[in-house]
């Protein structure tokens, strides 16, 4: 049974039952605050302000706020440049196999060059190309409106909602041991 859960990768959790709710309920809370946000400046159709991209974001500033990847540069640059990479594949690349391929692989290069690597930026960037009229009718003002909007709500949210609690200081550069 060992030698099956080394192969798997799963590794002995050491995280206690306290930190484990305090990371969910910080997810819950920033994903509904964003939502409600939508709803009371929007209207009923929140999709028109969440990036679906964005629970994978709040899944990293929950559960591992002080790693690198989770940090305020790789999650607003991160997702900035994919977005403006997707939708600018999305506009250049009439193929939408290939415009989404392009999308994924040119932003996960740009992350690299911008030493800002944030893993749910790739969906960003294929999100641009994937998501249908409403995201393509948008153009470049997707970018920031809802992708930058929602990164950088997400970002303040972790930073009040961790300032709560002296272990989980966010960013990283807040942390005290």
């Amino acid at each position: 049974m060992k030698g099956i859960k080394a192969w798997l990768g799963i590794e002995r959790d050491e995280t206690g039952w306290r930190e484990k709710i305090v990371a969910s309920l910080g997810a819950f809370l920033a994903i509904a605050g964003m939502i409600g946000l939508g709803r009371h400046f929007l209207g009923p159709s929140p999709e028109s302000f969440i990036v679906l991209s964005m629970g994978a974001t709040a899944f990293l500033l929950f559960v591992v706020p002080l790693g690198k990847l989770s940090q305020p540069w790789p999650v607003l640059a991160g997702h900035v440049l994919s977005a403006l990479v997707g939708v600018t594949c999305h506009k250049l690349i009439p193929d939408t196999t290939l415009a989404a391929a392009c999308a994924v692989g040119f932003a996960v290069l740009g992350m690299q060059l911008l030493n800002c690597l944030h893993p749910p930026a790739g969906s960003t960037a294929l999100i641009a190309v994937m998501a249908g009229p409403k995201v393509s009718a948008l153009g470049y003002s997707f970018v920031l409106w809802p992708v930058g909007v929602n990164a950088l709500g997400l970002v303040l949210f972790a930073v009040a909602f961790n300032f709560w609690f002296p272990w989980r200081r966010y960013p990283a550069r807040f942390h005290r041991r």
